[in-house]
């Protein structure tokens, strides 16, 4: 019997030293951390292929997290404009860390940049001709032609994002002399990955208002 009452008196005992050991012990309340490889901000060419620069996560308990980092959304490297990547990770714990961000730009002028030939039609009249497109050197996005419209000088822009194409108003003096007045432009329209861009717009000057007028471009 009393065997029995010692064995009991231990195992509480036992139990006791237990809880109170566990009881002692510190909860895990450290976030892990991320930390980027490579730079918060880039770009890429669209169209061209995506690699991570890379990141790391640590934490005080559970070391290295690296291999659970998820990164959201996916980027999308046929659609121009700014992306923004999100970095997470939780620990055992659950303890989520900081998101950190990576902000990507697909830049599209520089995919579209090139020769092309042109079919404008303006009034009810197709007029074919080349012209040649630049990435602007300052801004992600920006691409000019060197005479819209089949105007000498009309160096006019266009903006892009996701696949579209935005022609901003714009008074551009162009035409050959005696001709050359003021022509103000202003449309909107598309661009493919195989580097077609058509435009619709309007042109306004002394010579009357043309509106549902066409610019079509075939990359060469």
């Amino acid at each position: 019997m009393k065997k029995r009452n010692f064995l009991i008196i231990a195992i509480v005992a036992l139990i006791g030293v237990t809880f109170i050991f566990n009881a002692c012990k510190p909860d895990d309340t450290a976030a892990p951390t991320i930390t980027l490889k490579g730079s918060a901000d880039m770009s890429i060419v669209f169209k061209s292929t995506w690699t991570d620069p890379g990141y790391t996560a640590t934490d005080e308990k559970d070391g290295d997290l690296t291999s659970s980092v998820t990164v959201t959304p996916a980027l999308n490297n046929v659609f121009a404009g700014l992306q923004t990547l999100s970095y997470n990770v939780k620990d055992a714990a659950g303890n989520a860390a900081t998101t950190v961000t990576r902000k990507v730009t697909v830049d599209a002028a520089e995919f579209l940049a090139g020769s092309y030939s042109v079919v404008d039609v303006t009034n009810g009249a197709t007029t074919p001709y080349s012209d040649n497109a630049t990435a602007s050197s300052t801004e992600k996005n920006k691409l000019y032609f060197a005479k819209f419209g089949d105007y000498s000088g009309a160096l006019v822009y266009i903006t892009l994002s996701g696949t579209n194409v935005t022609l901003p108003s714009q008074t551009v003096k162009c035409g050959l002399p005696p001709n050359d007045i003021n022509h103000t432009f202003s449309g909107s329209g598309t661009f493919t990955t195989s580097k077609g861009i058509n435009i619709t717009f309007k042109d306004e000057s002394t010579l009357g208002t043309f509106t549902g007028c066409t610019e079509t471009y075939t990359h060469l």
